[in-house]
């Protein structure tokens, strides 16, 4: 289902500025309140939907990374709504619904959840917060990964130690300096790193690792198969 057809416009603003007739306030106020209830829902599920996938997973083929779409949220929150969908051919369509499916009865028992009416809203409304809702999915699995990795390097080359060592008061001024020099190098490996766009792009920067010394070449070698699964993409079974 093209759920990018139509370009959407968003206007934020209170109601109370946007509404002619007072009275109108209470009756969007609530259809406001809904609405709200239906994302909170649609990000539980989405998790539910995830955790479980990866959790039956037996043979390791599942890939979250395959349902981060619009379209597939799009459908979800259809999912979550009383409204019934379109039939539909379209293989990437049927495959989200598929998912969908299989997860929903045992998630609206767990939270003994109501499908939710909301009566009079344009398919805009899907379309524009199943968007917000991967932004986030998006953004959130990149952060999540990039501050692990940090933290996973950091304690590779011992950097509280080295740091440390610069506050101490009895440390000379050599064994300062050194200290210096070693964090400013690691501080090189890790943008060398991580402002790769893809594994591919990390690989043709061996030369500029290499230049850092054979420690940090050892060191993209020992994260090389992580490195590798995250610069495929598969990389948001820990973010989820």
């Amino acid at each position: 289902m093209a759920t990018d057809a139509k370009s959407i416009v968003v206007v934020k603003a209170p109601l109370a500025k946007i509404l002619r007739n007072p009275e109108h306030l209470v009756i969007y106020q609530d259809r406001v309140n809904i609405i709200n209830r239906l994302v909170t829902a649609a990000y539980v599920f989405a998790h539910y939907i995830f955790v479980h996938a990866y959790e039956e997973d037996e043979n390791d083929a599942f890939n979250a990374d395959v349902f981060m779409t619009d379209a597939f949220f799009f459908e979800l929150l259809w999912s979550l709504q009383t409204r019934t969908c379109k039939t539909s051919k379209d293989e990437n369509t049927l495959r989200n619904r598929q998912l969908i499916n299989k997860y929903i009865t045992n998630f609206s028992a767990l939270y003994r959840f109501q499908r939710i009416t909301i009566r009079g809203i344009a398919s805009n409304l899907e379309a524009y917060i199943a968007r917000q809702m991967l932004t986030a999915y998006i953004n959130n699995a990149e952060m999540r990964t990039g501050i692990h990795f940090q933290t996973c390097l950091n304690v590779f080359f011992d950097v509280r130690s080295l740091r440390s060592t610069l506050r101490r008061r009895t440390t000379t001024t050599i064994d300062k300096r050194l200290a210096h020099t070693y964090l400013s190098e690691i501080s090189s490996f890790k943008t060398i790193l991580t402002s790769a766009e893809s594994y591919n792009a990390l690989e043709s920067r061996v030369d500029k690792i290499r230049a850092l010394g054979e420690e940090y070449l050892e060191a993209f070698m020992f994260f090389m198969p992580w490195l590798e699964t995250v610069g495929g993409g598969i990389y948001r079974k820990n973010s989820v």
